[in-house]
């Protein structure tokens, strides 16, 4: 695909391409800090199988020979991403400039495609880190129980353990069942007078299944306790409205379906929230001016969850998860989401009735996530990931958790249609 264009050489092309109820994109502010990114043509926008998708592969900055399925682990961020990026990390030291505006930004863009307030979200370096932040803010005691179920990734399930071992609180542990009325009966049959917290993944990373986090929000908060929504494998290929859900906190890292860069990802703390999570870190940008002062020992936390920030952050990290929500904003999200899905139903059919194949992945989540989850019967996981890779530089993750000796394929729009049937023989040859 040609990159010679000006962008508003693009603007100009794809506007007349598009109906007009979509030519807001191309006229939103933001869609300024784009470069040469193509418009889809109006017929690709109800069509997953339109040829403009399998081209539009040119707008990642992935290698000729790599083929990458792992967006639900590590996504491949689009070029204008890191364009973004540089030109504020130049900007920012030229000027000696902390660039704190592209914080702001960030924020914005976090709160606008979750349906959240800025004043809500504080900036993380990933999940885990925003995990972490909750687990040891919440007050708990020696006794008090957290609900969590066995396919947490270890990234969120890891604060709660240490907690565990740290201070003395307990876990009480679900099996997913893989069907939302049966899990959202089992986590509630799970909590107790002490259970304090319940933390659910939105989609567990292990089969990409969703888990029912809608329903639970209200039954677990009318208990009185803490309902954490670990959103890494949802937010930017699941609709997420933060407000419809009611979660206490909600997280996720950028660098998965964000398209973020590494080392970005946020934290949603409900309004009503902020004055109970405690700010175990503190510094120079937990507080204002107003509310510092040595002399007196007094530290007045900020009223808003940029409380959480505690130090200088990097504005091109900042710059980069902006620019990838930007990004999927500016083709709309549920036309990027149909696509993935098109792509992982493609996958699915293609390995029904292999030998020696089993799909993991619950029939019903197709609908939902473009994650497939499938076991080689015959080989160990580990060995299915690192013949993909070292054989075609085809990038899947191993799925080790729970003795499920199983593989994850992950489709967005860095995959091509004729690359996922390239994997669909390479899954029938090792399974045969």
């Amino acid at each position: 695909m040609k990159r010679d264009w000006s962008r508003r050489e693009w603007m100009r092309a794809g506007l007349a391409a598009l109906p007009a109820t979509l030519a807001w994109r191309a006229n939103a502010s933001w869609s300024e800090e784009f470069t040469a990114v193509p418009l889809p043509p109006e017929a690709a926008l109800g069509d997953t199988a339109h040829p403009f998708w399998d081209s539009l592969q040119s707008e990642f900055a992935v290698g000729d020979e790599t083929r990458h399925f792992n967006t639900a682990g590590l996504c491949i961020p689009p070029r204008s991403v890191f364009e973004s990026m540089h030109t504020v990390a130049l900007a920012a030291a030229a000027d000696g400039d902390p660039a704190r505006g592209q914080l702001d930004r960030a924020r914005r863009a976090v709160a606008r495609f979750i349906g959240a307030d800025a004043t809500e979200v504080a900036l993380m370096r990933n999940a885990t880190e925003a995990m972490n932040v909750v687990a040891r803010g919440i007050e708990l005691r020696r006794g008090d129980e957290i609900v969590l179920t066995t396919h947490e990734h270890p990234g969120g399930a890891a604060p709660w353990v240490a907690l565990h071992q740290d201070a003395g609180v307990e876990l009480r542990l679900v099996e997913p069942r893989s069907d939302p009325a049966a899990d959202a009966a089992a986590v509630l049959a799970a909590m107790t007078k002490r259970t304090r917290v319940v933390v659910v993944s939105h989609v567990l990373s292990t089969l990409g299944t969703p888990m029912p986090v809608a329903q639970l929000a209200p039954e677990v908060r009318s208990r009185g306790a803490w309902f954490v929504v670990d959103g890494a494998q949802a937010a930017g290929i699941v609709p997420v409205d933060v407000r419809a859900i009611g979660a206490d906190c909600y997280l996720a890292s950028g660098h998965k379906w964000l398209m973020g860069p590494p080392e970005t990802g946020f934290l949603h703390v409900r309004r009503e929230r902020l004055g109970e999570l405690r700010t175990r870190f503190a510094g120079v940008h937990t507080a204002d001016a107003a509310g510092w002062d040595l002399d007196h020992g007094r530290l007045d936390f900020l009223p808003d969850a940029s409380r959480y920030e505690y130090g200088t952050r990097s504005p091109a990290q900042a710059a980069g998860l902006a620019a990838g929500i930007e990004w999927l904003e500016f083709f709309g999200p549920d036309t990027v989401r149909q696509r993935a899905l098109g792509l992982g139903r493609r996958f699915r059919a293609g390995l029904a009735g292999l030998p020696g194949v089993e799909v993991l992945t619950p029939d019903w989540a197709a609908a939902e996530t473009p994650i497939v989850t499938f076991r080689v019967t015959r080989r160990p996981n580990t060995q299915v990931v690192d013949w993909l890779w070292s054989e075609l530089r085809m990038r899947l993750r191993p799925v080790p958790d729970r003795g499920l000796n199983a593989v994850r394929a992950s489709f967005h729009l860095v995959n091509r249609a004729p690359d996922v049937d390239w994997l669909i023989e390479a899954v029938r040859v090792l399974g045969a």
